[in-house]
C-alpha cells in the first residue's frame, strides 16, 4: 500500500513510462478501469490485456512501473503525519477497494511520521 504518490503523480509515471502522454486514451482507461490507487497497484497482466492497445510489452512495462512505485520511499516533506484515529482512517482509505483481506503495519519516526508501512 503506497500513498506516497497521488493519482496525478501516477499517471505522469505512467504515461511517461510507456511513452504516452497523460491524457491518451491509454492512461486514462486505465484510471478508469482501476479508479483506487490500490487496484492500480493490484492490477494484473490480463487486466491490462483487456485494455485496447496494450500489448504484453507494453502491460509487462506498466507493471514494472507500479512495482517500482511501490519501493519508491518518500521524502521527509512528502511524509504523511498521524495524529489522530481519522488521520490513520485517511491514510488507509484506498484499502476499502481491496479485494481479499491485508493486514498493515504502519512505521512511524519520533514525529509521527509514517515512515515506511510493511
Amino acid at each position: 500500500m503506497t500513498n506516497q504518490f497521488n493519482k496525478f503523480t501516477f499517471k505522469l509515471l505512467l504515461a511517461t513510462s510507456i511513452c504516452e502522454k497523460d491524457d491518451s486514451y491509454i492512461v486514462s482507461e486505465i484510471f478508469n478501469r482501476f479508479p483506487s490507487l490500490q487496484e492500480l497497484l493490484d492490477v494484473t497482466e490480463e487486466e491490462l490485456l483487456s485494455i485496447k492497445g496494450i500489448g504484453r510489452v507494453k502491460a509487462q512495462q506498466i507493471i514494472a512501473t507500479l512495482k517500482l512505485a511501490r519501493l519508491n520511499p518518500s521524502t521527509a516533506e512528502e511524509r504523511f503525519a498521524i495524529r489522530c484515529p481519522q488521520d490513520s482512517f485517511t491514510y488507509l482509505k484506498d484499502m476499502q477497494y481491496l479485494t481479499r483481506e491485508e493486514f498493515v503495519c504502519l512505521v512511524l519516526n519520533t514525529k509521527n511520521e509514517i515512515f515506511g508501512n510493511i
